[in-house]
């Protein structure tokens, strides 16, 4: 079995995992692109209520449970933000170890080519020198 042949298992193991880690940064795309969508709603629900209440026409009750909704509502929105930098920083994270795996594996592919072209070489120069020694042979025959 050639050095080529041999290092194919690994070659189909690196794949494998270059694959998986793949699957990971798309799964941690989204889950970034999920918490950027829910963050944009809370920004839009608290900016559609802010503008929406006349304040000059509330009683100090009424506008005392509007700041404290509103309160929570921007307490929601910071705990939001802070979930998007941790996706952004996860996913950043995640593309690093790809990028690892998949280096790994190209460099595994990379030299399993140099070895499959060095052994036709080998095999080409074998048989040019099988052909020459059948040629050799034939000329060096005594003819009748």
């Amino acid at each position: 079995m050639t050095n080529s042949k041999r290092l194919k298992p690994i070659r189909d193991i690196k794949h494998h995992v270059e694959r998986t880690e793949a699957m990971k940064v798309g799964r941690q795309q989204q889950r970034l692109s999920d918490a950027q969508q829910k963050l944009s709603e809370l920004e839009r629900y608290r900016d559609e209520y802010h503008n929406g209440i006349d304040l000059n026409r509330v009683s100090a009750d009424y506008f005392e449970g509007y700041e404290r909704f509103l309160s929570g509502l921007n307490d929601a929105i910071a705990q939001q933000v802070r979930l998007v930098d941790q996706c952004e920083e996860r996913l950043q994270n995640q593309i690093a170890q790809w990028q690892q795996v998949n280096g790994q594996y190209k460099a595994v592919e990379k030299y399993i080519e140099r070895l499959e072209e060095q052994e036709h070489y080998v095999e080409r120069k074998r048989e040019q020198s099988e052909s020459d020694d059948m040629v050799q042979s034939r000329w060096n025959r005594p003819q009748h």
